[in-house]
């Protein structure tokens, strides 16, 4: 796993230090160097490569060969935003059949429930986006809550860093899973459970905290 951490290591600082310098925003900076670290990779592993193991047969092989053993994966992550999005729609209706108003419960409850419901359903086949995608709609807004549009954010992304730790249907632990030859789920709840669980104890302190600042 050393290259991977290498791999992060470099990619952090080059965006942080082009960023502190250009000012450019993180995305952007994402969206260029990223391919930029990818194909100055390839390049190395090509000139440590066996007679005949060229630029060529690596692309090749990437694109004919590694790509479609993600196919999984990849498809997993672009469906889930279009579910999410689409399903929301859909499932208000049948929470307000049900009586389930939201904008009655406990403002910290609502709050914290982002921390623990997206981590558990990812354990259900929901990655992040989707369980993201899904539930946000349906959250009343920060006026009607008394908090501040910010401190919805705080409670989301909370709960998604902690759902993309633990679900073993988010791409990081399938790819970490895949390299590291174990299975995903031993990749989110083995490796990261107990971090995720006092993580999420931290967190869920965090988000009331920083709704009532």
């Amino acid at each position: 796993m050393l290259p991977l951490m290498m791999l992060l290591a470099i990619l952090v600082i080059s965006i942080a230090i082009v960023h502190l310098a250009s000012g450019i925003r993180v995305v952007g900076l994402v969206m260029l160097i990223v391919p930029t670290i990818a194909l100055t990779w390839v390049l190395l592993q090509g000139s440590q490569a066996e007679p005949g193991q060229t630029f060529r047969r690596h692309l090749a092989d990437y694109a004919f060969v590694e790509l479609p053993n993600y196919r999984g994966e990849i498809v997993l992550l672009m469906m889930a935003g279009y579910i999410g999005t689409v399903g929301a729609p859909l499932l208000e209706p049948a929470l307000v059949g049900l009586g389930l108003d939201l904008s009655a419960l406990p403002t910290p409850l609502v709050l914290i429930s982002f921390v623990w419901i997206i981590p558990l359903a990812g354990q259900i086949g929901m990655n992040p986006i989707l369980a993201v995608t899904l539930m946000a709609p349906l959250v009343p807004s920060a006026d009607a809550l008394g908090v501040t549009p910010t401190a919805i954010v705080v409670a989301i992304t909370s709960g998604w860093a902690l759902g993309g730790v633990t679900s073993p249907f988010t791409a990081t632990t399938l790819l970490i899973g895949a390299f590291a030859k174990v299975s995903a789920r031993h990749v989110g709840l083995k490796w990261n459970g107990s971090y995720s669980l006092i993580t999420a104890i931290i967190l869920s302190l965090w988000v009331v905290t920083y709704s009532s600042l």
